[in-house]
């Protein structure tokens, strides 16, 4: 047999290599520890944001911002519940991480508090799909590939 023999390549219905509990559990520390920063983040800028007069922000808008945060965390949990099945836990996760960085860094960039809050609002909404106690981070949570084999049977 030569070493480009086909019977020696790796099969594509060869199971993928997965990641180790120490891996995984890495991981949920980190997105754990990172849980509840942006909004300890907002609170230690809320004195700077009612100094500044071009964001035109006042104590009930900061409040209601502040309040937008958890909102955005339950229809975030919700929107996540409705679509684990159908994206898959890996994919779910990796959306709401990336959809989080992007909306912090439109915090960061926008000119008026309404903005801000939009903005910041949608941040949660993402953060709770990648949320340590979210549905994609459970490890009792099934993949779309339990989803089809539950639905074929």
């Amino acid at each position: 047999m030569s070493p480009t023999d086909p019977a020696l390549a790796a099969e594509p219905d060869a199971p993928r290599r997965r990641l180790g509990p120490s891996v995984l559990l890495a991981v949920a520390a980190s997105l754990a520890a990172l849980e509840g920063y942006d909004l300890a983040c907002y609170g230690v800028t809320v004195p700077s944001l009612l100094l500044d007069r071009g964001f035109a922000a006042d104590k009930a808008a900061v409040g209601t911002v502040g309040s937008l945060v958890a909102i955005g965390m339950l229809v975030g949990a919700a929107a996540c519940a409705a679509t684990i099945r159908r994206l898959g836990s890996r994919r779910l996760l990796l959306t709401g991480a990336g959809l989080f960085s992007i909306g912090m860094l439109v915090c960061a960039l926008v000119p008026q508090f309404v903005l801000f809050g939009a903005a910041d609002s949608l941040s949660a909404w993402a953060w709770a799909s990648c949320s340590p106690r979210s549905p994609p981070t459970s490890p009792t949570c099934p993949g779309p590939d339990a989803a089809a084999a539950t639905s074929a049977s």
